[in-house]
């Protein structure tokens, strides 16, 4: 009985968060009701459970501010990659996008193209990423074949700490 109610007590917080996702979607992004409400139902548990409107707020700012992303590249990255909502700034984002700036050295309106056409990216793991990240370089940036090696082999390898004092960043 008390595992069936502890099952209850988590099905309900997880629609409280739910409905707060959907409720800072609709305030944040300007989405109607019914996009707010099915992104909130299909993202996943972990983001919804970990759900903070601050942080996803700052999130969002630093895409805008950092990429020059519009409201709606910043909608559309959202609705289509919710679990974005559940990254950390620190640890998963932020590194994630020095690699892109620093390492890879794309213009910065190929990174935002990139970053819109691969949201993975801000997950920070990049080995689970590459046929895809190889395959979105070639068709935004054009690369041929030896370019495309070139910056395939700047990628750092999963588990590898992003920091200047591994002279990555």
């Amino acid at each position: 009985m008390r595992r069936f109610t502890a099952m209850l007590c988590s099905a309900g917080g997880d629609a409280l968060q739910q409905r707060a996702l959907a409720g800072w979607a609709r305030k944040h992004l300007a989405w109607n009701a019914d996009l707010a409400r099915r992104v909130a139902e299909t993202a996943p548990a972990a983001t919804v459970r970990a759900f903070d409107s601050e942080r996803a707020t700052t999130t969002c700012d630093v895409l805008k501010v950092r990429y020059k992303l519009r409201q709606k590249d910043v909608g559309d990255l959202v609705s289509h990659h919710p679990a974005l909502l559940g990254y950390s700034l620190e640890h998963q984002i932020l590194p994630a996008l020095n690699v892109l700036d620093k390492t890879l050295r794309l213009p910065e309106s190929l990174r935002s193209r990139l970053l819109l056409r691969v949201p993975r990216l801000l997950a920070n793991e990049f080995d689970p990423l590459r046929d895809e990240l190889r395959v979105a370089l070639q068709r935004i940036c054009h690369l041929n074949k030896q370019e495309l090696s070139e910056v395939m082999a700047k990628l750092p390898s999963s588990g590898e700490l992003l920091t200047s004092s591994r002279g990555r960043l």
